[in-house]
C-alpha cells in the first residue's frame, strides 16, 4: 500500500477516533521483547514464578511460539 493510501486510511480513522500503528507499538515493552527474541533467536523461556501463566500468555500474544517452562519455587520442607 503506497503512502498516498495509508494517509487516506489514517485520516478516515481519525475521524472516528481511531489511530492506525504498528503492533505492538516501536516504544512498548512488547516490540522490546519481541525484538530480542527475535535477535537473539530465543527458543526456550523458565517462567519462574508463574503464578496463573500472565508471562506465558503475553508472549504467546506475541507470537512467541518456542518452548516456556513455567513453575513456583516453592520453600524446602522441613524433616519431620
Amino acid at each position: 500500500m503506497g503512502s498516498r493510501s495509508s494517509g487516506v486510511i489514517q485520516k478516515a480513522a481519525r475521524v472516528v477516533g481511531l489511530h492506525l500503528g504498528r503492533y505492538p507499538p516501536v516504544d512498548s515493552l512488547a516490540y522490546h521483547v519481541k525484538t530480542v527474541f527475535r535477535e537473539l533467536e530465543i527458543d526456550c523461556v523458565l517462567d519462574v514464578g508463574a503464578h496463573e501463566g500472565e508471562f506465558a500468555g503475553f508472549l504467546r500474544d506475541l507470537d512467541y511460539t518456542g518452548e516456556i517452562v513455567s513453575f513456583e519455587p516453592v520453600a524446602p520442607r522441613s524433616p519431620s
